[in-house]
């Protein structure tokens, strides 16, 4: 479960650090994917979520390794359109990862009848998967942008909040 969990905080989390003309991810998102990959091929046995998640995750980890090294290469001052419309696509897709993963808990906690607090994931998810999109929509707009943006921040924060919950409960359960 540590593996979903970091996974999850590096793919989440998006913390940036301006280095010159260029951008660095102090939590680079193709390290998260990573850890996702290996955590939902841990738990694949138990949920087909988590097995259908891993492909997914191994196709983001390529997909923003390239995304990455675009920002180090500043490619984001010559083609702002092309890397926004890129972002986009990571956006959902990273999205789709994340639902995999509340899919796998949901269906872990139903194969051991463990309560790993699934509800609160999933709704957090659902309120990131409405968020997320308005701001990225809306981000050209100053103020409105901005605002999208900070609450998106403090759900993924919530989110990564529920799963540690989750993961702890886990480690209960197998202990």
């Amino acid at each position: 479960m540590n593996y979903l969990l970091w996974g999850a905080v590096f793919a989440v989390l998006n913390i940036n650090v301006a280095i010159g003309s260029c951008t660095v991810d102090v939590f680079p998102d193709f390290v998260g994917y990573f850890m996702l990959m290996k955590g939902m091929s841990n738990f694949a046995e138990e949920s087909k979520a988590f097995a259908r998640g891993r492909h997914w995750a191994f196709g983001m980890m390529i997909f923003s390794a390239i995304l990455f090294v675009l920002d180090l290469i500043d490619m984001n001052i010559h083609a702002s359109l092309q890397v926004w419309g890129l972002s986009l696509v990571a956006m959902v897709l990273t999205l789709v990862v994340m639902y995999q993963l509340v899919t796998g808990v949901v269906e872990m906690e139903k194969y051991h009848g463990w309560q790993l607090e699934s509800t609160k994931l999933r709704t957090m998810w659902m309120i990131q998967a409405v968020l997320t999109p308005i701001m990225y929509l809306l981000m050209w707009i100053p103020v409105v942008g901005a605002i999208c943006t900070m609450a998106s921040g403090v759900v993924s924060l919530v989110f990564l909040v529920a799963l540690y919950g989750t993961k702890m409960r886990y480690d209960n359960y197998n202990r």
